[in-house]
């Protein structure tokens, strides 16, 4: 496997032409620890939504949708997901 390029973006797809668009690129992440925790959830897109789930808690999946502004209840249960997720995580530990 060959990498052309890395980046770190909002999105990114390929056009119908075999093109590359890479929309959103940062050029800083601002991370309060390092190496940054992340959550380890996994998207599969569909046609209008994403669904995210975590390979070791099937249980816990979100379908999002793909528009750009995102209705308050979309955040709230993505905030509920993640605490269950670091609720199963600490019982996993302990």
């Amino acid at each position: 496997m060959e990498i052309s390029y890395a980046v770190i973006a909002d999105y990114a797809n390929i056009s119908r032409e075999g093109k590359p668009n890479i929309m959103g690129i940062f050029d800083r992440i601002w991370a309060e620890t390092f190496p940054y925790r992340y959550y380890g959830f996994k998207v599969r897109e569909g046609g209008k939504h994403c669904i995210y789930t975590h390979p070791e808690h099937p249980s816990l999946l979100a379908t999002v949708t793909r528009s750009r502004s995102l209705p308050i209840g979309y955040i709230q249960h993505a905030i509920k997901i993640i605490d269950k997720l670091l609720e199963l995580s600490q019982r996993k530990e302990g």
